[in-house]
């Protein structure tokens, strides 16, 4: 008889401080207008940089999806829980 097993979920790690640093970094990058959140144009344009080729549509889709507190920008909190996710 072959059973098949449940996936377990891998543990998480905390975060370490260079890693904190290093999220600060790319997000004081993606904050052009320094105001201590990302809007759709700097996401948008985060997303040129990288090289994505998504469409329009699902870069908003992402971008919403980010906006946990739905105020049309990316705080530096959920930013991180974004890059957590990833």
């Amino acid at each position: 008889m072959n059973s098949t097993k449940s996936p377990v979920p891998l543990a998480r790690r905390p975060v370490t401080t260079a890693e904190i640093s290093d999220i600060d970094d790319q997000f004081d990058a993606c904050d052009v207008d320094g105001d201590e959140r990302i809007d759709f144009t700097e996401f948008s344009a985060l997303l040129d940089r990288l090289g994505s080729e998504v469409p329009m549509r699902r870069r908003r889709r992402r971008f919403d999806d980010i906006d946990v507190n739905r105020d049309g920008r990316i705080d530096r909190r959920e930013f991180l829980e974004w890059l957590e996710r990833a």
